[in-house]
């Protein structure tokens, strides 16, 4: 990962010097290289974990050759290749996704969207119209927020960073404070623990236009199946399976050490499988916490079994109880922000094992369970309702969210203070959050039947 930060402003700028300790405070995102570039009114700053191209020609911020488009970017293009070819007039310097995504992001503005395969955070700045683009892939993996502080539009990959500024203050949000009560997440859409400070939702772009002391937002978005590439691994035989493979070799490309995560789980063996029919034998790795009850310790020896099977070097982190809750505060106090899930915990400790052992990029399963009904017990739930209720939007909504809420919003009040629960609207957000959401689920769903034939 990278980390990314600027502020455009139409007034008063932030001091050169603070600017570079807010970039510097994502040091631990980017120990590769640190890079700044000013402009009338600008800041833009990088910090750099080379993956591709680890030579000086990946620096960032990046230009384009008339000097008019400036980027700063987070992330890894798959389909680079098709993407250059698209791009034939342009004579490219290096061999760094980021030029590839600057002149695709010049060239196309928003409309990149529909052509960038890969996991990216970005902004891009256009001096000539004096014009903010930063944008979000269609999944989210890579994290972006920004904030408007006076005068100046403030982005960094972590709000941290984002509170180095002297205009940004760490006012919380009520409403998403009570909503992380429910859902232990930290973002209600575009909303943020911290009033006033938004994060670019995944597949948007966000286009900030700074002139003549005024602001102007506007936004557009591109979900996954927008994106042309994501029919790359339809195209052999329709099958899963392909859509894997396809997805897995392209996530291989890289010009530095790399391993796998391994839990003994179906997603995380069959990534590993697969990696190491493409690329031979890998090392894998494996953390939790070994005194853990109810099988939740079974991952050790899940991933010990998966690892003979397929003949990786394997390597086991634990950490303990202690370990675990002191490492919990810690990270924290460093993000600025609670964690929305105990994994967290190990996949932080995995990670600095893997990092000290050399190897810079990681290949891991994610979302294998809800993408295919992994989770017995929440499946089991949805179906008892949906069999046994009429269709009605609204509390369809208001059962997903209850059925997997740590606090139920129907019991919250009981638990905090009258004035809390006045501050969080009662939770209105989180309750139309879930409506909206669903009702547009369904209706992607209905398009979807549709165009196949179905509807």
């Amino acid at each position: 990962m990278c980390g990314i930060v600027g502020v455009v402003s139409c007034g008063e700028m932030v001091s050169r010097e603070r600017f570079t300790a807010m970039r510097d405070s994502l040091s631990h995102r980017g120990p590769d290289g640190a890079g700044l570039w000013e402009g009338p009114g600008v800041l833009l700053g990088h910090r750099r974990l080379a993956v591709i191209d680890p030579t000086p020609g990946g620096h960032q911020p990046m230009s384009t050759p008339d000097g008019r488009f400036v980027i700063v970017y987070n992330g890894e293009l798959y389909n680079d290749a098709d993407v250059r070819g698209m791009l034939e007039d342009v004579r490219f310097s290096s061999s760094c996704d980021t030029e590839t995504v600057l002149h695709a992001a010049a060239r196309w503005g928003e409309g990149a969207a529909r052509v960038l395969r890969g996991m990216y955070a970005l902004a891009l700045w256009d001096t000539r119209e004096r014009s903010l683009l930063l944008a979000r892939d269609p999944l989210g993996i890579k994290p972006l927020y920004w904030t408007v502080a006076g005068s100046s539009v403030v982005f960094a990959s972590e709000i941290r960073a984002l509170l180095e500024h002297p205009g940004v203050s760490a006012r919380p949000d009520w409403g998403v404070v009570s909503s992380y009560l429910s859902t232990i997440r930290a973002t209600l859409g575009e909303r943020t623990l911290y009033e006033g400070v938004r994060s670019v939702e995944p597949g948007c772009w966000v286009r900030i236009g700074v002139e003549e002391g005024s602001v102007s937002v506007s936004k557009k978005s591109c979900g996954i199946g927008d994106v042309g590439g994501a029919e790359v691994g339809r195209e052999a035989d329709g099958s899963v399976g392909a859509v894997v493979e396809d997805s897995i070799a392209l996530h291989l490309r890289s010009d530095v050490p790399w391993c796998c995560l391994l839990s003994g789980g179906l997603d995380s063996t069959i990534v590993s499988t697969v990696a190491t029919e493409r690329a031979g034998r890998l090392r894998t790795y494996v953390s939790g916490c070994p005194e853990a009850g109810d099988g939740l310790a079974d991952d050790f020896a899940y991933a010990r079994e998966a690892a003979g099977a397929i003949g990786s070097e394997h390597e086991e982190v634990p950490i303990g109880r202690d370990g675990f809750l002191e490492r919990w505060r810690w990270m924290v106090d460093r993000l600025g922000m609670p964690l929305c899930t105990p994994n967290e915990v190990a996949i932080y400790e995995v990670s600095r094992a893997l990092r000290g052992a050399g190897h810079a990029v990681v290949l891991s399963g994610e979302g294998a369970d809800e993408l295919f009904g992994g989770y017995g017990m929440p499946l089991g739930s949805a179906w008892s309702h949906f069999e046994s209720t009429a269709e009605d939007v609204e509390g369809d909504a208001r059962f997903i969210l209850g059925s997997s809420a740590w606090m139920p919003v129907e019991g919250k009040a009981l638990f905090v203070s009258p004035g809390f629960w006045a501050d969080a609207d009662r939770d209105e957000a989180l309750d139309g959050f879930y409506r909206e959401t669903y009702r547009g689920h369904l209706a992607a769903l209905g398009d979807s039947a549709e165009g196949a034939g179905l509807a």
